[in-house]
């Protein structure tokens, strides 16, 4: 009878034990400006004159951690450039034992992926990218593109990541430009938005993920007296989330076109356009200590088993 109950305390605690392949967190956080440009009003055509751009800088940051180790990646994890409507792609930044195989998990490439979003846990890593090109000034017809990612995978405790993609125009030095004739302008924007905190805990885990996506854009001037400042914040690019139980799982996903309001601008008058835009997420599973001391009875119990056998 005693064997019997030993073996029952073994197959519970080691049922336990074993995951679902769903089981952990995932925090994720994907933003993709897929078109950025200045619009005349009047024609509905985006601007591809009648502005000159006097300075421009870019700043671009993707970094990611795993388990308290640094995520790695060819090239430099921080670029700036200022050259207008210059490329700045910094390479994805991986962390987690399963780096080796997270391009499979993006469908082939996690370089500059515009368009896989994580449903649910894949593995154990972190991973931050970004990227953007062209310019919202008149420089094409496409206008800027950007992407910053961020996402944190956590299968089996005790394993936690986090990481974070960083892409800011004009973060260190203001973009300024002279417009050449006055007009009513506005901003044009198509973008791909997806986030992501979910959590399935296993083994009674304390697991906690988070997820949030930011961007704005500001522009002022300093000699036009006239001009109203615009902020602009959309809610659509501006979303978190936090999850510490299977009930507050949330997820957004949602892509479009935005417009901002009408500004005028002056011929003769200097402007300075700030954008900024980032995505951070988190994921971690830390088992509680009950649910250790179930696994540890069950080990026991297997220990008992076996002397007993012996003997």
């Amino acid at each position: 009878m005693k064997s019997k109950l030993l073996i029952a305390a073994v197959s519970a605690a080691l049922g336990v034990a074993s995951l679902p392949a769903h089981a952990g967190a995932l925090g994720a956080a994907d933003l993709t400006i897929t078109g950025l440009g200045l619009v005349d009003v009047n024609t509905g055509a985006v601007l591809t004159s009648g502005i000159v751009v006097n300075t421009d800088s870019r700043t671009g940051i993707a970094n990611s951690n795993y388990n308290g180790v640094e995520g790695t990646g060819p090239g430099l994890g921080s670029i700036v450039s200022f050259t207008p409507g210059a490329t700045v792609d910094v390479k994805y930044r991986c962390a987690g034992s399963d780096c080796g195989t997270v391009n499979a998990t993006y469908g082939g490439s996690a370089e500059n992926n515009f368009s896989t979003h994580l449903a649910a846990p894949a593995g154990n890593f972190a991973l931050g990218d970004m990227f953007i090109g062209g310019s919202a000034l008149g420089a094409s017809a496409t206008g800027a593109n950007g992407l910053t990612r961020a996402d944190v995978s956590v299968m089996g405790s005790p394993n936690g990541g986090g990481s974070s993609a960083t892409i800011l125009n004009s973060a260190s030095a203001t973009t300024t430009f002279t417009a050449t004739a006055t007009m009513d302008v506005m901003f044009a924007l198509g973008y791909d938005a997806f986030v992501k905190a979910f959590v399935n805990p296993a083994l009674g885990s304390d697991a906690v993920a988070s997820a949030g996506i930011n961007w704005t854009l500001t522009v002022t001037s300093s000699n036009d007296a006239t001009f109203v400042p615009l902020f602009w914040t959309p809610s659509e690019l501006n979303v978190g989330f936090t999850s510490t139980d299977v009930s507050e799982n949330q997820q957004y996903a949602s892509a479009g076109n935005l417009f901002s309001l009408v500004r005028t601008i002056t011929a003769g008058k200097s402007y300075n356009l700030t954008i900024t835009q980032s995505s951070n997420a988190l994921a971690q599973e830390v088992p509680e200590p009950a649910s250790l001391a179930l696994v540890g009875l069950g080990l026991l119990g297997f220990g008992a088993l076996r002397r007993r056998r012996q003997a």
